[in-house]
Order: C-alpha cells, then structure tokens, then sequence
C-alpha cells in the first residue's frame, strides 16, 4: 500500500514541476507589439450576442503599447455593432504584456484589422449580411471636429449639453447612464433605450436623443448607407455646493487609456507618452522649422525641389536633444550648410515636456517637410497605374515610418500622420473609401488622385 502512496506521490510531483515548467515558459515568451496583436487576431471570436443584429464586417483598430508593457486601443472604436465592440475590448485587456520596449514610434503602433463575417461557423451565415470596409456615421455641431472615428463622443457631449438635470436629484448627484442607440440608413436615431439610476433623468435624456440632429449615415465602400448601433456612456452630475450642473467629462474605459504609472528611470525615452508635448511658439514646429530655412534659399536665389526628415528627443526639460536628420538636401555648392542651419533652428525651439503618470519625461518627435520651385506646376507621378486601388492602402500604412517613397523628380512624399504621429484615420478613410467609391475608372481616377494626393500623402 505504501508503494502505491509513493508511486501516486511521485506522479504528482512530477506533474506538478513539469506544469510550473510550462508556465515558467509561457511567462518568458517574449511578445513586441506584432507578436500581441497576432495574438489578440487569434483570440478574437465571434460573439453570441452578435447574432440578433444580422450583420458582420471587416472592423479596424488601433493599439499601443506604454513604457510598461500594457497593451490598449489607441484609436477610436466604432463598430457596426456593441457585441463587436466588447469583443475586441475583451480580447484586447487580456493580451499579454509587451515585455520588448518599442524602440522607435513604429514599434509602438500597430494596426488590426478583424473580418468578423470570417469567423462565423459556416452553418451559421445563412441571413446574416456581409460587409465589406465601412465609414462609421459622422455626428458634429458647431466648432466640433468631423471625423469618422469622434461621432458619438461629439453626440455625448451635445446630449450633455442640453441636459437639464432635474432639481430633484439635488446636489452631489452622480451617475454613469447607459445610452443605446441606432443610427440608420437615413442618418436618424432610432430604437433608443436609456439606463439610469433616476427615471426622471432617463426621460429627460430620452427626450433630447428623439430630437437629435441627423447624422451623417455610415455607408461601406460598395456606396450603400448602412445602420450602425451604438452603446455609450454618458456621465452625468451635479455640484455639491450649489447643485449645479458638473462640467462634461468623457466616460473612457480603461482599455482605451495609458498606463497612469511613470518610469523611474529619468533617461528612459517613452515613445507613447501619456500626454503628449507641446511646442512653444507662435506658429507650429514645422512652420518654425521651414520658413527660415525657405527664407535663406530665396535670398540665396536657389529655386529647387528637396525634402528634409528627421527626429528629436525632446527633453524632460523641453530642450530638443540627439537631433538626427534622415534626408538633407545639399547645397553646399551655393555655400550653405543645411545640417547646421537646421539644427540651430532647432535647438533654439522649446517644449512644454511630454509627462506620463504626471511625471515628465522624454519622448521622440519625428519631422518631414519639401520645398518646391515657384514655378512648379503640380504634377503627380501616376503610380496608382501600376498599384492600382491598392495604391491608396499601400500609402496609409498605420505604423509610422521615417521614410516615404521618392518620385522621380527627386521629391519625398510621406506616409498620412497627423502632427501627433498617429495614425490619420481621417485621412486614411477619405483615401480609401472614396477610391472606391468612383471605382478608380478614367479620367475620374486621374483626377481623384491628384487630388488625394495633393492633401493627404504629400
């Protein structure tokens, strides 16, 4: 009997180290931001709940890594349906940690697309509408941006607006309200339902949903107008003193949010700070970079094309460091040094510093600009011929890079980023989506891409 205790014991140990064994691994896998999101494309699945609203499609997004290794949604998300929505912001909380620090800007973003039609079981696709790629409904009143991917945050905010909190629910009042809603083909909500603590309050914000200006409707890109469902937050309070309506606050979930903890090492350089910098001038970096540089070539009399990129760490302290130049024209031969004119531009410039957890530190900003003769007439070399409607993909890539591609005439075009570095969705959507939309067809397409061009890849 003793010898079957034994031997039993002697099983579970060694089912026991070999298990720790296999965590042991598992925990020291070494994931970068392309290993968690191969990952997070593996895990993703298709969601009961997404049944009942008979439709799937190609839903796109964006995640970051911070200095810490966690992992969130960078970008707006706006899907055709919540049940996509809590799908992804499931899978994407539990990713694991990037245990390899980005190294550059493009290692800290990158792009996902999920065709969730795709993961349907094939016995389970009968009645359900496919769609392809597809613009999210736009909202946007007065100075408000109008953008695919801000619709319903700029509809929370004009909701909050027009609130008038009921004086019964008296001063100090606080609550989260669920808002469900559809907006329809025709721009319209419809199917409203609103969850609050207070009844009085859930028909007061029922009431201004039903009054709600039309939207621009979401459409895919085979040009037809599709319904898209939303599900927000909407934080609603009062002032404990005098009862007043609390100032609006964006309800943001944690998986759209850096980490609020800060680096202890003051020369670590986080590429995806919490709060971004923010230059100090009267015009923009970039204005401030150029036009002296622009105003010495025209006393100088020189009238060419050149392109300039390059990157900065901008200091704890706001000082522009470690400048280094990728692409410098050079005329020497007319006795300038461009690396030393810009480069003195540059480390006359300040910064209010990047901060993460409250704590500044030390971040990168990546730079490009072109010079064009006065005399130049835009031409476009036509590489949409060769590429084809790919051409537009190829040119929105969502990670960041220093480089472009160069045209023959020796000019450098860069990729759509907005002065953030981020990923222009705006841009991104324009290009591709209206592409489509004309079909890329004769003189149309030459003319779409000049224009396309013009705006959002130089």
């Amino acid at each position: 009997m003793n010898k079957i205790v034994n031997f039993l014991f002697l099983c579970f140990c060694v089912i026991f180290n070999y298990g720790i064994c296999i965590a042991s691994t598992m925990n020291d896998e070494v994931y970068d931001l392309q290993k968690v999101s191969e990952w997070i494309t593996d895990n993703v699945c298709f969601p009961e709940d997404a049944y009942k609203y008979r439709v799937a499609g190609i839903e796109q997004f964006c995640i970051s890594t911070s200095w810490d290794g966690k992992v969130f949604i960078s970008s707006g998300l706006s899907t055709l349906n919540p049940a996509f929505e809590e799908e992804i912001k499931k899978v994407v909380e539990g990713a694991p940690k990037c245990n390899i620090q980005p190294k550059n800007i493009e290692d800290a973003y990158q792009y996902i697309t999920v065709d969730f039609y795709e993961l349907i079981p094939l016995d389970k696709r009968d009645g359900i509408k496919r769609y392809p790629l597809h613009v999210p409904p736009r909202f946007a009143v007065d100075e408000q941006r109008n953008s695919p991917f801000n619709g319903s945050d700029n509809f929370m905010r004009w909701v909050y607006d027009k609130l008038k909190i009921p004086a019964e629910l008296g001063k100090g009042y606080s609550d989260t309200v669920s808002i469900k809603y559809t907006v329809n083909e025709k721009g319209r909500i419809r199917d409203v339902l609103v969850e609050a603590k207070s009844q009085l309050l859930s028909s007061e914000i029922l009431n201004i949903l039903n009054k709600s200006p039309r939207w621009t409707p979401a459409y895919s890109v085979d040009k037809q107008n599709i319904s898209v469902v939303f599900s927000d937050k909407l934080i609603v309070g009062t002032e404990c003193d005098n009862g007043d309506k609390s100032l609006y606050t964006q309800f943001v979930e944690n998986v759209f949010s850096n980490t609020s903890s800060s680096p202890s090492d003051s020369d670590v350089i986080v590429y995806n700070p919490e709060v971004k910098p923010v230059f100090i001038g009267d015009h923009t970096f970039l204005w401030e970079l150029s036009s002296p540089f622009r105003k010495i070539l025209s006393q100088k009399g020189i009238n060419v094309d050149y392109s300039v990129s390059g990157s900065l760490i901008i200091g704890t302290d706001g000082i522009p460091v470690d400048i280094e130049f990728d692409i410098l024209p050079d005329f020497s031969s007319e006795g300038l040094n461009t690396d030393s004119i810009l480069r003195n531009t540059i480390n006359g410039m300040r910064w209010i510093a990047a901060k993460q957890g409250g704590v500044p530190v030390r971040t990168e900003y990546t730079f490009g600009f072109n010079g064009h003769k006065k005399t130049r007439h835009f031409y476009m070399e036509p590489y949409y011929k060769a590429f084809g409607k790919y051409y537009i993909y190829f040119i929105a890539d969502p990670i960041r890079r220093n480089y472009g591609f160069v045209g023959r005439d020796g000019s450098l075009h860069y990729f759509p980023f907005n002065r953030f570095g981020l990923f222009d969705y705006d841009a991104y959507y324009k290009g591709v989506f209206y592409y489509n939309k004309i079909n890329g067809k004769g003189s149309s397409s030459d003319k779409y891409m000049k224009n396309i061009y013009r705006k959002y890849v130089k």
